[in-house]
């Protein structure tokens, strides 16, 4: 009998996610070509007229690196093969059909977070909490808006969330496997965007934390970095060689990148942070990304800490 009623409780559970995917993927394709093709977003039409310029295998340059070239090449290998199905050309060479590609993979990959959110809170806390969270990231405005431009957020997002995930995997049961994938995770989300470089952060505080004074461990954990360093790079190297390749036109791109981020070289999208007071600008545009999840977020900030505070005055 009890095992019927865990059963059911696990068949009930999989409905309802499968359920809360179905509605995120309602908001997240729904009219993806909401501005009927007029290109607002300045990062989708640099994409969209890099994605333009590869030719497989004659011309692999994208000649933009604002964004890694995984993004650029799977886009264009997209729309290659949308070509070839549809017979139409327009699928390689016009902006706004490119566009719907682009578009389509980050509503795929802002629906698909939901599977790795949800083990990963399972994984720090309960089940209880991971339905909270999904349910909290299903209708964050933010993800339903960002699902709607064919720009990296959603993607480095779903990488983001694998690469915690793993890497508390990998701190709790260290071995070649667990090192192999973060490798891979971790080398394709920074040839997506080099910004994706922090989250390497999380798989090197895994291997830091798992050091002990026994040297045979020691030697384990070492290796596993070696690998885990090693594939990252050869993977990032595979899917964004240009990088390399055209290391002047990257290093004069990440410049630039680097001045519009310091504010060095102004901008006309970044003019919306002058003469903003620091942090409380951040927070006051937090409750507009994230809507009235802001609130529950916030609550559930503050509880955290409370708790980790107080288990720390205990300890």
């Amino acid at each position: 009998m009890f095992k019927k009623i865990n059963l059911d409780k696990k068949f009930y559970t999989r409905l309802f996610i499968v359920f809360l995917v179905f509605v995120a993927s309602l908001l997240r394709f729904y009219n993806l070509n909401w501005d009927n093709g007029s290109l607002f977003h300045p990062d989708e039409r640099n994409i969209d007229n890099a994605v333009t310029k590869i030719k497989f295998f004659s011309q692999l340059d994208p000649q933009f690196f604002a964004y890694g070239g995984f993004t650029i090449y799977l886009y264009r290998i997209t729309a290659d093969v949308v070509s070839f199905i549809t017979k139409n050309g327009s699928w390689t060479m016009d902006w706004g059909d490119i566009n719907i590609i682009g578009r389509f993979f980050s509503a795929l990959f802002s629906t698909l977070t939901i599977i790795p959110l949800y083990f990963l809170v399972k994984k720090v806390s309960d089940e209880k909490s991971s339905l909270v969270a999904i349910i909290l990231y299903v209708f964050t405005v933010a993800s339903i808006q960002t699902a709607h431009y064919g720009v990296t957020e959603s993607l480095i997002t779903f990488f983001g969330v694998i690469i915690c995930l793993f890497s508390i995997k990998n701190f709790r049961n260290m071995n070649i496997f667990i090192t192999f994938f973060l490798g891979l995770i971790s080398g394709i989300a920074i040839a997506a965007k080099t910004s994706s470089l922090s989250f390497v952060l999380m798989p090197f505080a895994s291997y830091l934390l798992s050091l002990r004074k026994d040297g045979l461990i020691i030697k384990r954990v070492l290796i596993n970095f070696f690998c885990f360093s090693a594939i990252c790079f050869i993977t990032f190297t595979f899917f964004s060689p240009f990088t390399f390749l055209n290391w002047n036109k990257f290093t004069e791109s990440m410049k630039y990148e680097s001045g519009v981020a310091t504010g060095s070289l102004p901008v006309v999208y970044t003019l919306q942070f002058d003469n903003t007071i620091p942090y409380i600008f951040q927070i006051q545009n937090l409750f507009w990304q994230l809507g009235p999840m802001a609130l529950i977020c916030v609550a559930g900030f503050m509880y955290v800490l409370y708790r980790a505070l107080r288990t720390k005055n205990k300890n």
